[in-house]
């Protein structure tokens, strides 16, 4: 077994080297967390870029079958409604739907060893 430094010339030497160790594990440790991140971040625009594709897609469809019972612009005015409803409701409730969940998988991200 190694024996236990006594003065603090054999200490400095072992200080340096935990501090060395230190940031590196740091720096690991953030590397890490970016990259989840980062990952999370660039999965949510696939998804979102995908949805709004989809969307875009079903809101037409829809406006062509409505179109048939009704002018066809009257189906295009009551979808555009219906999405300005879903979008006034998601900017009404953005701290609960966006912000919170957010900030609160940051912080689990963040403070998590």
């Amino acid at each position: 077994m190694k024996e236990e430094p006594t003065n603090l010339q054999d200490i400095i030497p072992v200080f340096k080297r935990l501090l060395e160790l230190k940031a590196e594990n740091l720096g690991l440790i953030l590397t890490r967390k970016l990259t989840l991140l980062l990952g999370l971040i660039a999965v949510a625009v696939i998804i979102l870029v995908s949805l709004g594709i989809m969307l875009a897609f079903l809101g037409v469809a829809l406006a062509d079958y409505l179109g048939r019972f009704m002018p066809l612009y009257c189906s295009y005015l009551i979808l555009t409604g219906t999405v300005a409803v879903v979008f006034a409701c998601i900017m009404i409730f953005r701290r609960q739907l966006i912000y919170d969940p957010l900030c609160r998988f940051i912080s689990r991200l963040i403070f998590e060893s």
